[in-house]
């Protein structure tokens, strides 16, 4: 790289002596997401005076796998029964569905909003209203500083120590994929128009085809 700049961009020598040379091939790591038992753990070291609201951001993160910028955007007026309007990179809408677990969470910790009439609730009537809200305040939106520290202060009681958002963006794409998911649906699924983008988040082809033989051991 360094000697492909000086030939091609600083014009400082005639030619790259390195240009018939092969490149290191880069070790490959295997994606990293939250197994049962840790998405549990996380889940029950919830705590605190805004342990619904925590709860519930924790729920969507595992079962929706949207990005930390997409989940702070989100208005009540983007919530439709057990959809939500997601607006992802490059000002793209989609649509996506959420489970029944995440529902019952969203409708606890809506009821502990002193500006949300859950026996009459008409999403609409709220504009530009967050989702998700400050404990400075109902209409202070929840800011990303924000939710990363409610993150990182799971660590130390969940015992999950390798800890951060994407994680969960992570966790939902491999679930589906076990499930048996097609690549192209998760891609849509997490926004992506580019199926290779999907390689940071699951096991696919060979790779899974690896870690199925080496989990299974040697049938001598």
């Amino acid at each position: 790289s360094f000697y492909k700049y000086l030939s091609n961009k600083a014009k400082l020598i005639p030619e790259n002596p390195m240009q018939d040379l092969d490149s290191p091939r880069l070790k490959k790591t295997l994606p990293r997401y939250l197994d049962l038992e840790g998405s549990v753990a996380l889940l029950q070291a919830v705590d605190g005076a805004f342990r619904e609201r925590d709860y519930c951001i924790l729920t969507i993160f595992l079962n929706c796998g949207l990005r930390i910028s997409e989940l702070i955007g989100l208005n009540l007026t983007d919530v439709r029964e057990d959809t939500l309007r997601v607006l992802g990179k490059g000002n793209k809408e989609r649509i996506v569905h959420f489970t029944g677990k995440s529902y019952v969470m969203l409708y606890e910790y809506l009821k502990t909003r002193s500006d949300v009439n859950i026996e009459n609730l008409v999403y609409s009537n709220y504009h530009q209203v967050p989702l998700f809200a400050s404990k400075k305040g109902e209409s202070v939106r929840l800011t990303k500083n924000a939710v990363e520290q409610i993150i990182n202060k799971l660590r130390r009681p969940s015992g999950v120590t390798r800890l951060h958002c994407h994680l969960f963006r992570a966790t939902y794409a491999t679930n589906l994929a076990k499930k048996g998911v097609s690549i192209e649906l998760i891609a849509k699924a997490l926004g992506h128009a580019n199926l290779n983008a999907i390689s940071r988040y699951v096991l696919t082809g060979d790779d899974e085809l690896e870690l199925a033989l080496k989990k299974a051991g040697s049938a001598a």
